[in-house]
């Protein structure tokens, strides 16, 4: 699973990984903390993610009923201003 580009050098393994780690953040952080975990767990995603891959992960997200995650939890994550602009506009092809 490595893309030809800059990013895109994370293996099925990686991502795993970081499956596993956004399900435990679940499981076992406070209310407050969660935030603040599950975003810097995107935002390493982010960094090294193809956008092909990263669009295949937030999918998996908003599907995966462990993690329980949806888009007000994963937009802030991939750029300050997503979630307005979202909200303000359900085009996520002019959010993107």
């Amino acid at each position: 699973m490595k893309a030809a580009g800059p990013r895109g050098i994370l293996t099925v393994s990686d991502v795993d990984g970081m499956l596993d780690e956004l399900h435990q953040i679940s499981l076992t952080s406070k209310s407050r903390d969660k935030g603040a975990q599950r975003e810097a767990v995107l935002r390493r995603a982010v960094r090294a993610m193809a956008p092909w891959e990263l669009k295949w992960f937030v999918n998996l997200l908003i599907r995966e009923t462990n993690i329980k995650m949806d888009y007000r939890s994963i937009l802030p994550a991939l750029h300050p201003d997503a979630l307005t602009v979202f909200q303000s506009n359900t085009d996520l092809d002019e959010v993107c």
